[in-house]
C-alpha cells in the first residue's frame, strides 16, 4: 500500500558525471516487509549499501554499510560524495521517465536507466 508511490524505482541505474571517467551504478530492490535496499558502487571502488523503510510517507535509513578498499584515484571524489549522501539516508526517490531523482537536504542526483545491465 504505502509502497505504490515508490513504483518503478526498482532496477539498475547509473550516474554519469564529468568528474569521473566511469558511471556510478545503483541497484534498487524492494525486499520482504517493505524494506528497500539501495546498492551503489563506482566500478573498481567500494560497495555501498543502504537499507531503508518508508515510515509515515518518508524514507528512513535503517542501516548503511560500505566496504573498505582503497579506490583508484580517479573515482575517489565521486565515491566519497555518494558515500556522504547515502550514509545519512535518502529522503526522496522519484521516477521521472528514464531517470531517477534521489535527493535529501539540498543535494540531489539524477540517475538514468542502466541499459548495459546483463539481465
Amino acid at each position: 500500500e504505502n509502497n505504490r508511490d515508490m513504483g518503478g524505482i526498482e532496477g539498475d541505474w547509473e550516474l554519469r558525471v564529468e568528474m569521473c571517467p566511469v558511471p556510478a551504478k545503483l541497484t534498487i530492490k524492494c525486499l520482504m516487509g517493505g524494506t528497500w535496499m539501495l546498492a551503489c558502487m563506482v566500478p573498481k571502488g567500494n560497495m555501498m549499501q543502504c537499507m531503508m523503510k518508508k515510515v509515515d510517507g518518508r524514507l528512513e535509513l535503517l542501516k548503511f554499510a560500505i566496504t573498505k578498499r582503497l579506490p583508484p584515484v580517479e573515482i575517489i571524489e565521486l565515491e566519497s560524495e555518494l558515500a556522504d549522501f547515502f550514509s545519512v539516508g535518502v529522503e526522496t526517490i522519484v521516477r521521472e521517465g528514464d531517470n531517477l531523482r534521489l535527493s535529501r537536504k539540498g543535494t540531489e542526483y539524477l540517475f538514468s536507466v542502466d541499459k548495459n545491465v546483463k539481465k
